[in-house]
């Protein structure tokens, strides 16, 4: 029996060997042309430089391939519409969620030579930092999607399962997302891959709080800087948005912002959700219920992204062939108009909707449905916060 390549078992690895071989393959002809890269110090041995080459090039794409996606998987909720009997979760998943921060507390805070030296604002932090330690662990998404008590659609094994049915199919840059699978939370249809972004990026944006808060900023002059922080090449505009997904995501930045707000609930208000007792260290003094944080702003069709043209010119044809009928369904447009009826403006949206006046995100609503399907304005329009500018 043939043995098989370890390469072939595992996708992203044959691709990432591929990437890393044709670019050594040119760097290689170069250098024996003589035509080295400006940037060589002719005074290093050239074995030294390619096989320095290649570790970084591999790390590269280890990061574009493995760790990008891992983090931003594609979310697909026109997709869901196939399926429009998912099951509410809320209970189950709130359930799984105070779980974690009650084994977080027990093990990783409540130890009694620590306890009292650990002020409030840094346990969200490190618990956040805990159920999402990086790009390839999710404590929370990992028990939601083994546990039978969570409905999720589609229900497979494979990431790329369902990519040629999802309105990303084609070849773009990175080439092949995985498509996240979908659940339903206070009766809102988001991609799993939200949970990432409400704790890693979640995280990161109450760092920004906590930082702009040190330095005497207010609280609502604090929150601009961590929305800054979101927009900022290592998240949307860059890493995480236009160079792994071709997209702008405002779902993934209501998501990012809505961890931090929870991170600040945590130990701000006259009700924190956690409290300091003498006796038992730090212990919760209200259960956390996502209903307060998750929102129709989730949802990547109703609430829709800015593609790249790249990108757009693929997602726009799936659009206009599949999605513009379907909209016409009753059913589906109730989804949409329940979603309007709940929406209301928060500080986050009114200072992205400051932020499209000036120029500095990208406006969506020239490719909402509403706008590749020709309908009436008030017939699937989607968000109608960014209506109008």
């Amino acid at each position: 029996m043939i043995k098989q390549d370890s390469a072939m078992k595992h996708p992203y690895v044959f691709v990432i060997k591929q990437v890393t071989n044709l670019t050594l393959t040119r760097l290689n002809f170069l250098v024996m042309r003589g035509m080295h890269p400006r940037s060589v110090n002719f005074e290093i041995p050239i074995h030294i430089f390619v096989t320095t080459m290649k570790i970084f090039l591999f790390m590269v794409c280890l990061f574009f391939f493995l760790g990008a996606p891992a983090h931003a998987l594609e979310a697909d909720q026109y997709y869901i519409w196939k399926s429009r009997d998912l099951k509410d979760s809320t209970e189950r998943i709130n359930s799984l969620f105070n779980d974690e921060l009650q084994h977080f507390l027990a093990k990783r805070v409540n130890n009694k030579k620590i306890r009292a030296q650990i002020p409030c604002s840094k346990i969200p932090y490190r618990f956040f930092r805990y159920v999402r330690p990086h790009f390839f662990l999710d404590r929370l998404k990992r028990s939601m999607l083994k546990d039978e008590g969570v409905y999720h659609f589609p229900t497979k094994k494979s990431l790329f399962k369902d990519y040629s049915a999802s309105i990303f199919r084609g070849p773009i840059w990175p080439f092949v997302m995985p498509v996240s699978q979908t659940v339903r939370i206070n009766n809102v249809f988001l991609g799993t891959d939200k949970i990432d972004h409400f704790f890693s990026s979640g995280r990161k944006y109450y760092g920004a709080y906590l930082r702009a808060v040190g330095r005497g900023e207010d609280q609502r002059t604090a929150q601009k800087r961590a929305i800054d922080y979101g927009i900022m090449w290592i998240q949307e505009t860059g890493i995480l948005g236009y160079w792994s997904s071709n997209a702008f995501s405002y779902a993934d930045m209501e998501s990012n912002y809505q961890g931090m707000m929870l991170c600040i609930d945590f130990c701000e208000g006259a009700d924190p959700i956690i409290k300091y007792n003498k006796d038992k260290g730090w212990v919760v003094n209200k259960k956390i219920d996502l209903k307060k944080y998750i929102n129709p702003l989730w949802d990547e069709a109703y609430n829709n992204s800015y593609f790249l043209q790249g990108r757009w010119r693929g997602v726009k044809k799936v659009l206009s062939r599949e999605y513009c009928e379907m909209a016409k369904n009753a059913d589906v447009q109730k989804i949409w108009s329940d979603y309007t009826k709940r929406l209301t403006p928060t500080f986050h949206t009114d200072y992205l909707k400051g932020l499209m006046r000036l120029g500095k995100v990208p406006n969506p609503g020239s490719q909402s449905l509403n706008a590749v399907c020709g309908f009436p304005k008030d017939v699937m329009s989607g968000v109608p916060l960014w209506d109008g500018e």
